[in-house]
């Protein structure tokens, strides 16, 4: 998102490559100098990358930004007063809001917006990099939808995961998460997918997903995979993940063409 507000404007560097798991990743020693010569730092906030945002305040240089986006989306799950937003920092959401694409143009507009206060003399520019992309996030939201329609409402119910990280996704989708080997074990995911056999189970990019694989293979359910903390290395863009996975659970959880 960053690059695609920035342009040519600004050298946009991911501490926290590709495939790397968020929760426990930890920067090198060499990325300390990238820190410490940052103008701007983006991170999502509320825990999911807790290692990485010690790292970044251990090496942060001023002056500089460090940019919390939940501390600028508002609380999907709270009730919103009229006058002042209730921010998803305040309450402890769940960290995963950038996979809900309803709450995720929140991110690129706090980009713009904070670029706009460092560099003025480019405000058209990235105000109307921002406006692209926005109706591209827009849009990503329909194609997604559509996608998922093929999904019957008896399976809509039964999404398992290896963590529960489609909270967000989920209600904006209609979707409800079963079950995920993180809350419910070995012992908690066996029964599940005994009691209610899901068309299948989601891997996740970034983890050991090796003890929900052998679940699944003992209970003879197909084993599928998303992209949800991590971009794997051959997806190209925040949207181009977020299709892969509507796909893949169009794929897995909807009914095949008659």
């Amino acid at each position: 998102m960053a690059r695609q507000i920035a342009g040519d404007q600004a050298r946009v560097t991911a501490l926290i490559p590709p495939g790397a798991d968020p929760h426990t990743y930890i920067p090198t020693d060499d990325q300390a100098q990238t820190v410490a010569e940052a103008q701007f730092i983006f991170y999502n906030g509320n825990g999911l990358e807790t290692p990485t945002q010690q790292f970044i305040e251990a090496h942060k240089q001023q002056p500089m930004l460090l940019v919390n986006f939940t501390h600028n989306v508002p609380s999907p799950s709270t009730q919103q007063p009229l006058d002042k937003p209730i921010y998803a920092e305040q309450v402890g959401d769940e960290p995963h809001l950038f996979l809900d694409p309803g709450l995720a143009g929140v991110y690129p507009a706090t980009i713009a917006d904070s670029l706009v206060i460092k560099d003025g003399q480019n405000e058209v520019y990235y105000n109307a990099r921002f406006d692209d992309y926005r109706q591209k996030i827009l849009g990503l939201q329909d194609n997604m939808r559509n996608t998922m329609s093929v999904i019957p409402p008896q399976n809509k119910g039964l999404l398992v995961l290896y963590h529960n990280s489609l909270v967000h996704f989920a209600n904006r989708f209609g979707l409800t998460i079963a079950g995920t080997l993180v809350d419910d074990g070995v012992d908690g995911i066996t029964r599940l997918l005994a009691e209610k056999h899901p068309p299948a189970v989601f891997t996740e990019t970034g983890y050991d997903n090796s003890a929900l694989e052998q679940a699944a293979q003992t209970a003879g359910i197909q084993v599928c995979h998303l992209e949800t903390d991590s971009i794997a290395d051959e997806a190209t863009s925040y949207i181009q993940m977020m299709e892969r996975d509507a796909a893949e659970l169009a794929r897995c959880l909807g009914l095949p063409p008659t």
